[in-house]
């Protein structure tokens, strides 16, 4: 006679075996397509192709079910394309979904910020790119150029002392840079080049603000006043 128990035990456990394999035969499948979406994803992005570019990030979010890293990169990466092709509210809610997934990584919010200039929201911007510059301070991130990118967004909000202050900020991080022990003698002469274009152009943002104060009626931007400026001789 067929021992029932025995059998049914069996019976379970070759079913168990089965589901198993099924399901990590799935997620094999799933992660394949979803690093071939990124990869040709990013592919796309690279030759500006933002259409295309989009169509594989699509499938990627839509296969990284449960993995959250992945599934915000896409987000990010949608969200750039998206930027790119000035599609600015869709590229928001991409980084939104980003953040939502991942509140720890800077480039979320970088990205997130320079949607939000595009936008003249530039509050929000601020706080983004703020949020951002916190994350690099806590895992060792170059954040010069973010403080660049945040004074740009307090010169739009009228707040002229505060983009100074990123101004020294930012050749202040360069310093850092400059004088570390890890860094090639190229790097090092490329960030000391940034770093004299960056007091240059703080110089010159002083005097245009200075200019401002002076002459308030006058209709004059920033990049004509630098024009007139230079061939006065910066005087």
């Amino acid at each position: 006679m067929i021992d029932k128990k025995k059998y049914s035990k069996k019976l379970i456990l070759t079913i168990i075996i089965i589901l198993v394999a099924f399901m990590v035969g799935t997620d094999l499948v799933r992660a394949y397509i979803v690093n071939t979406a990124m990869g040709q994803g990013e592919n796309a992005y690279d030759k500006y192709d933002n259409d295309l570019a989009i169509m594989n990030y699509n499938r990627a979010i839509k296969f990284s079910l449960w993995d959250k890293e992945k599934k915000a990169d896409s987000f990010l990466w949608r969200g750039r394309s998206y930027y790119g092709k000035q599609e600015y509210e869709l590229a928001l809610a991409d980084f939104t979904e980003a953040i939502e997934l991942i509140k720890d990584y800077y480039p979320y919010y970088t990205w997130r910020a320079r949607t939000h200039y595009k936008m003249e929201n530039y509050e929000l911007s601020i706080a983004d790119f703020s949020k951002s510059i916190e994350i690099t301070e806590f895992d060792g991130s170059d954040n010069w150029d973010i403080y660049l990118e945040r004074a740009k967004s307090y010169s739009m909000n009228k707040e002229y002392n505060l983009e100074i202050a990123d101004y020294d900020l930012a050749i202040s991080a360069l310093d850092k840079k400059v004088n570390s022990p890890y860094i090639s003698d190229d790097r090092i002469n490329e960030l000391k080049e940034k770093r004299n274009e960056i007091i240059n152009y703080k110089n010159n943002t002083k005097r245009f603000i200075e200019y401002k104060k002076k002459n308030p009626e006058s209709i004059l931007t920033y990049f004509e006043w630098s024009a007139l400026d230079f061939f006065r001789g910066g005087k």
